[in-house]
């Protein structure tokens, strides 16, 4: 029951709540029919799980209607807040600030109804100088969440709506309000300390990732190690960390006390004390929740079953907030565990069976357990790594090639480096041991550059991380997934023919594939990604990425860059003005760009003109045409502003300034088969176009608009424009 819930709440979450009553009618129905007709053993199981997935629907939709469609009215408006500041992490080339708000004041006096207690994220270039818990107030402009692959997950952390710091608004008060976590956040920061002190900064940083899941005392450089590298997880803090100090903790209690009961009571208060300490986030939640049930099974004399522990952890964790079914953490944890406890069980168990007999000596046993841990690791990696493959895939767009082989070199030692950063931490409380504490910091270190190390020759293997296209590739994973439960469902609820089923799904998957490259090689996609006032235009091609703009509101920096494959053939600079080249510093500092065009022009900032110094870049005259192989981009200049004329053949797309008069226009240029707006624009009735992007929030009298999503737009092999909302 508990799974089927989970279903339900991942299904509301991915079909959103408008689509609610469809979603319950087209369950309920078969239910009421199901109890009335269906007359075999199984009918109570299938009734509670059908009902099961109701409740999620409809509890999740009931939550997100009461606590995130109210704060919709704030969407483009600007308003005063007073708070307290709970955390501050840093960023790359910034801060990140999380306010928990009291009292919020719109400038629009006819918005009524308005939120005042919200979390709100605030980003910021520079150190703000504010100490934790401590009061502000400050003016804040509040913008809509644009659709990303993290949008679900900031709304399970309670981020309902994107905020932006007016400049020298904030007033900060000498007055601090302590909530009752407090005492663990002091405990969590003197751990930090001590981490750091005794291992320095880079090693210290990865034991306090792997024992607090705090990664911001990381370097940056080593977070990309370990996610090229398919080692995130051990990053998070989990069933991985908490089972191993959940075991060190009982093993060592079973030393001293006889009675498993009274050890196993003792070992529940430290995993809720730990959970509260990691910061109580979702993934640790469910882990601890599966930890307390199995403590629990020394009082009632009975083993749990894997699978109804994760259903009842799903339920307890997701009980106060459903909208915790986005959240990536308890994504990677819950289908990582769901697929250790059916897969990989079942694989282990397989491939020991075929393990041949070795010699009853010494070398022999000791070859057995190596081979079983290899087998072990192998199953254990394996199947979480098919489970979380949606997730990867529809989320974080990329596949780990070489996860089995850095799982295999650290999963030995992960497990030693949580056991002997305790021990240290333990021994340098005491005053009288502090050369034992330097001996434990030394093995501890060492630990810890070896992971550091593996982690970043693995990453540096060639196609370590392979980045996937998100139409073709999300539908071959949709279409395994339905082959999958098809197996599952008509070979009565087991999978029978694993050969048979997996055979049948590489060969949808490899048609789907193929056909996309066959499509993709023939065509042009451009990609008008939402990126707030102003427009960036990718085109992404089969021989690789191609920046034809990069403007828009700095709010939207960050995810624009996401946005864009790391492998850039050519950028683009629009402009010198901000308006225009707004992302264009941000890609060429954090994305491989070989070639860049810009304006000669010597308006550029110093900071702009830096960053060019250090790629191959071609200054290029206004009117310029510039040669893509299958299209052209002309720049048009006209008095004030500098349009752009994308020519693909018989079709063109003509991309407007903001302000631009059309009446400046020559009449060769008034055709367009597309029109992209970057807003206002003069005299436009001169315009004739079959299609209109507009670059905003939406307005009435355009056919797309980014302000739902990002735009594409097609250029088949016949000829034809077609446009697709995202």
């Amino acid at each position: 029951m508990g799974l089927c819930y989970m279903l339900g709440l991942l299904v509301a979450m991915i079909t959103g709540i408008g689509f609610t009553l469809i979603i319950l009618a087209g369950i309920s129905v078969p239910a009421i029919l199901l109890s009335i007709f269906y007359r075999k053993e199984n009918k109570t199981a299938l009734l509670a799980g059908l009902l099961s997935v109701c409740a999620g629907v409809l509890w999740y939709s009931v939550f997100y209607y009461f606590n995130v469609t109210p704060v919709e009215v704030l969407n483009n408006e600007t308003g005063v807040v007073s708070g307290s500041l709970t955390e501050t992490t840093a960023a790359d080339k910034g801060y990140y600030y999380y306010f928990e708000t009291n009292d919020i004041q719109l400038s629009n006096s006819s918005v009524k109804s308005v939120p005042q207690r919200l979390k709100l994220r605030i980003r910021s270039d520079s150190d703000l100088c504010i100490d934790q818990y401590q009061k502000v107030k400050f003016t804040a402009e509040f913008t809509e969440k644009y659709k990303s692959p993290y949008t679900n997950h900031d709304i399970s952390n309670g981020y309902y709506i994107n905020a932006r710091l007016v400049e020298s608004s904030l007033v900060t008060y000498n007055d601090y309000s302590r909530p009752w976590y407090s005492v663990f956040t002091d405990i969590k920061n003197a751990v930090t300390d001590k981490c750091t002190e005794l291992l320095g900064s880079e090693q210290g940083g990865l034991l306090i990732s792997l024992l607090l899941g705090d990664k911001s005392q990381l370097d940056s450089n080593i977070k990309d190690s370990f996610r090229i590298a398919g080692l995130s997880h051990i990053l998070v803090v989990s069933g991985l960390h908490l089972t191993i100090i959940m075991s060190f903790i009982f093993t060592f209690l079973s030393l001293f006390i006889k009675n498993k009961k009274i050890s196993a009571g003792i070992t529940i208060g430290f995993v809720v004390f730990y959970t509260i300490l990691a910061g109580c986030t979702y993934s640790i939640m469910r882990a601890s929740v599966m930890c307390i049930v199995y403590l629990l099974s020394f009082f009632i004399m009975k083993s749990p079953s894997s699978l109804n522990s994760l259903g009842l952890a799903g339920i307890v964790t997701t009980a106060l907030n459903p909208l915790a079914i986005g959240n990536l953490g308890l994504m990677l944890s819950f289908s990582a565990t769901l697929g250790i406890a059916t897969l990989g069980v079942r694989l282990n168990a397989f491939l020991t069976e075929k393990l041949p007999g070795f010699p009853e000596n010494i070398f022999g046993k000791g070859l057995n357990k190596a081979v079983c841990y290899v087998i072990n690791t192998t199953a254990i990696s394996l199947s979480a790594a098919i489970f979380t493959l949606p997730v990867m895939v529809f989320v974080f767009q990329q596949i780990n090639i070489y996860f089995l082989l850095s799982n295999l070199l650290i999963s030995l030692v992960a497990p030693l480096v949580i056991i002997v950063g305790i021990v240290m931490l333990a021994l340098s409380c005491v005053p009288f041991l502090q050369i034992l504490v330097g001996l434990v910091a030394c093995i501890e270190g060492f630990l810890c550059s070896y992971i550091i190390w593996v982690t970043g020759f693995v990453a540096s293997l060639p196609f370590s991380a392979v980045s996937v296209d998100g139409t073709a590739f999300r539908l071959a994973m949709l279409a395994v997934i339905a082959i999958a439960a098809v197996f599952f469902v008509a070979q009565g609820f087991k999978i029978k023919s694993v050969a048979r089923c997996a055979v049948v799904n590489i060969a949808v998957a490899v048609m789907i594939l193929s056909g996309q490259y066959a499509v993709k090689s023939q065509s042009i996609s451009f990609k008008i990604v939402k990126s707030g006032n102003g427009v960036t235009i990718v085109e992404d091609g089969i021989d690789g990425t191609n920046i034809i703009s990069c403007g828009g509101s700095r709010y939207y920096a960050e995810s624009t860059v996401q946005d864009i494959n790391d492998n850039v053939n050519s950028l683009l600079v629009p402009g010198y003005q901000q308006y225009y080249s707004c992302f264009a510093q941000n890609i060429v500092q954090d994305l491989s760009v070989k070639n860049v065009c810009a304006y000669s022009s010597n308006k550029y900032s110093d900071d702009m003109l830096l960053a060019l110094d250090n790629t191959q870049c071609e200054f290029v005259g206004e009117n310029t045409v510039l040669n893509y192989g299958k299209y052209t981009v002309q720049i048009i200049a006209t008095k004030t502003r500098n349009w752009l004329y994308i020519n693909c053949g018989n079709e063109n797309i003509l991309v407007t300034p903001q302000g631009g008069d059309c009446s400046l226009l020559s009449k060769e240029y008034l055709n367009a088969d597309v029109v992209v707006f970057q807003g206002s624009c003069k005299n436009a009735q001169l315009l004739n176009y079959h299609t209109s992007v507009y670059c905003g929030s939406n307005k009435s009298g355009y056919s797309y608009c980014t302000g739902g999503g990002n735009v594409v737009i097609y250029k088949f092999a016949d000829g034809s424009f077609n446009l697709w909302q995202n």
